[in-house]
């Protein structure tokens, strides 16, 4: 049961509840000072004044709570439970948050100890990268955009990284070269922790030993850029796909209800082009015939490279917001909802005609059809 938070007398043995942090319940170990009940109020909300008794509790998981004011106890997000336990569940309380202060010492003494190994470990395995020690008087953003640098350098010969820092932050720019993930994987080790959007805080990562060592700033950024060659083969996949492109405006340009640049992109996004810097690039068709919209393009050198006739799928090609035929003549966005049975029909016959194995189902309206993939 529980009892009234303002005028009741709380006493040693007292079970409570506070419900921050998933709620958790404990017991009221000691009293210090008079308790005034009476002169605790709410300013609104989860805010209390008054009272002149601190409380020690002990929560049923073993942790401490030393000296918590009286008028947080009794406020809204504490209860008092009826419930009152004698002395010996009392001394075992004591006895839980003993042990559990004895366990988290040396579970922090075993943690320090594995760190300063990481830390050993890295000096010797990186000894080509500064650490604190080599530049002490380089700020932690300037000696991890230092570090990140020669790796970059070291991984990616001939590809040129531009690499700027300030105390919180590193931005390494490049052109074509190495994927965006290829570059994190380096660079991302510098990171000192996360960016939490649900609590709208960031949060240290105290395990990120090499950071410690070789340097760490808050955020990591790539920026991966395509130069010329973006507007180029933009300008090809608009003929591929049969649309109007202007120079002056390639993003004006739509595929599949999206830029030619982003469709070019996307495509560009998941490939390695180290090996054609300096080289003019064509797309060519991966043969791939369901999947996103990258998956059915890749590039090869232009113009030595022809395309096989027989490499490109002979079945329509599903995107992952619309479906076309081998031409890209077709194109049509799914999943669509139909309200007219005729209109769901034509359609129907429509996309059979042009080789699609799909059909119709009804959705939770009667009135609801829409065409749905069979294979």
């Amino acid at each position: 049961m529980e009892s009234d938070t303002i005028s009741g007398i709380i006493q040693q043995g007292q079970r409570v509840h506070c419900a921050l942090y998933g709620g958790k319940d404990g017991t009221v170990v000691r009293i210090y000072g008079e308790q005034s009940p009476a002169t605790v109020e709410s300013l609104g909300g989860v805010v209390c004044l008054g009272g002149s008794a601190d409380f020690d509790i002990i929560w049923d998981s073993g942790a401490e709570s030393k000296r918590v004011p009286e008028s947080i106890v009794r406020g809204v997000q504490w209860k008092i439970y009826d419930e009152v336990v004698d002395a010996d569940d009392i001394l075992d309380a004591v006895r839980l948050a003993k042990n559990k202060a004895a366990y988290d010492r040396e579970q922090a003494e075993a943690t320090a100890c594995r760190r300063a190994d990481e830390r050993d470990r890295f000096r010797k395995e990186y000894g080509h990268l500064l650490t604190k020690e080599d530049r002490p008087e380089w700020s932690s953003g300037r000696l991890a955009a230092a570090n990140i640098r020669k790796e970059l350098k070291a991984a990616f010969p001939g590809v040129k990284f531009k690499v700027t820092s300030d105390h919180n932050s590193v931005n390494v720019k490049w052109t074509d070269g190495p994927t965006s993930e290829a570059v994190e994987g380096i660079a991302g080790r510098y990171e000192s922790g996360s960016f939490d959007g649900m609590t709208d805080c960031y949060n240290h990562d105290p395990d990120n030993t090499f950071a410690d060592v070789f340097g760490g700033v808050r955020f990591v950024f790539v920026s991966r850029d395509y130069g010329e060659r973006e507007n180029q083969l933009a300008e090809q996949l608009a003929k591929e796909y049969d649309v109007p492109f202007d120079p002056d405006k390639p993003w004006a340009c739509q595929i599949d209800g999206e830029s030619a640049v982003s469709r070019v992109r996307q495509i560009l996004g998941k490939l390695d082009l180290t090996p054609y810097n300096g080289q003019a690039v064509r797309l060519v068709r991966t043969g791939v015939a369901c999947g996103n919209f990258a998956a059915f393009w890749t590039v090869a050198p232009a113009p030595d490279l022809e395309l096989p006739s027989d490499s490109a799928p002979d079945g329509p090609i599903w995107s992952e917001r619309n479906i076309l035929c081998q031409d890209g003549s077709h194109k049509f966005p799914w999943p669509r909802e139909f309200r007219k049975a005729e209109t769901a029909e034509r359609v129907l016959s429509e996309l059979q005609a042009n080789g699609y194995d799909v059909k119709i189902v009804f959705g939770r309206r009667s009135d609801s059809r829409f065409i749905k993939r069979v294979s």
